[in-house]
């Protein structure tokens, strides 16, 4: 699970300050989390996570309305498992600040090759196997 946490907003300009800068890098089928920080003075709570118009829409979920509200200072998502790599959604995160004033921010979510782990362990039992016998062959001809 990836968590995008909310450590301040800025009311004059809507721009909220992220853990991730307002670009997350996910993987395919992976889980997002907004979490508003206690103490992301002056943003009050998360009122909505909507993508923008004409974003590629890489969220899936059983009843087709994610992200979804956990609370007031906690949304999630899940991304779907069909999209592609270097697919990119824009999206708003619409926040309320301390004086009920709504605000709007726009980050977004790029996707990035997934590495499987049966491809790793594939990988570096190849190595150390082909790392033996080269020593062997090394030790065999000294």
């Amino acid at each position: 699970m990836k968590t995008i946490t909310i450590t301040g907003g800025n009311i004059s300009t809507g721009v909220l300050i992220l853990s991730d800068k307002g670009h997350t890098k996910a993987i395919k089928g992976e889980r997002i989390r907004w979490k508003v920080k206690n103490t992301a003075d002056p943003v009050v709570s998360i009122e909505g996570v909507p993508l923008k118009a004409n974003t590629t829409d890489i969220f899936s979920g059983d009843d087709g309305e994610l992200p979804r509200k956990e609370d007031s200072k906690n949304w999630r998502a899940d991304i779907a498992t069909d999209v592609h790599t270097g697919d990119v959604c824009d999206y708003s995160i619409v926040w309320k600040d301390t004086d009920g004033v709504s605000h709007t921010f726009d980050p977004k979510i790029s996707i990035n090759p997934s590495f499987a782990p049966a491809l790793l362990v594939s990988v570096v039992v190849g190595a150390l196997a082909l790392t033996y016998l080269l020593f062997r062959r090394f030790r065999r001809n000294r």
